[in-house]
């Protein structure tokens, strides 16, 4: 049976929308991932840009962790460069399939200047682990496009551990 986490869009809106003015320290590399620190949400994300100028975030929302600390909360955004197509649905969902499991997330229009994409929130340990054990991902939005990310691509596994150190040095 195939686990379906779905986010709401009030917590991806407050996350997105935001996404340029929020306040980011780097905090070093690992794996050829950059590692950085949101002081707005108190979260760790590591950020890769792709030959092909894609730039995909994972990362934790310590800000959302505060209110469920028994169920942590992770994201993942993948950004395209350009600008999304006029026609764009605003609400358009964005599906991640990854191993057996699927994550539901709402195209993040905008929210990153010079690019459009799609962040998705997950609940729990499985996006984690699906993200240091798969060796890719497909992702479909409602309107037909799909792309396929090779997770074995770069070192992943050293910046997902960055990643945590990250989040245990910032609380």
């Amino acid at each position: 049976m195939k686990k379906l986490f779905i986010s709401t869009a009030a917590a991806l809106v407050a996350m997105t929308g935001a996404a340029t003015a929020q306040p980011f320290d780097a905090k070093g590399s690992a794996g050829g991932w950059n590692v950085f620190f949101n002081q707005a949400t108190g979260g760790c994300f590591i950020e890769r840009q792709t030959g092909q100028d894609i730039v995909m975030q994972i990362g934790t929302e310590a800000a959302l962790v505060e209110a469920n600390p028994d169920d942590p909360m992770g994201f993942l955004s993948i950004w395209i460069p350009g600008e999304a197509p006029e026609n764009a649905n605003p609400d358009e969902l964005v599906i991640v399939e990854i191993g057996p499991n699927k994550y539901i997330g709402i195209a993040a229009q905008g929210a990153r200047e010079g690019f459009h994409g799609a962040t998705v929130l997950a609940a729990g340990s499985e996006l984690g682990f699906d993200l240091r054990n798969r060796r890719s991902m497909t992702i479909f939005s409602t309107s037909g496009a799909e792309v396929q990310v090779q997770l074995n691509a770069s070192n992943l596994n050293a910046a997902l551990d960055a990643l945590v150190a990250c989040q245990q040095e910032m609380g």
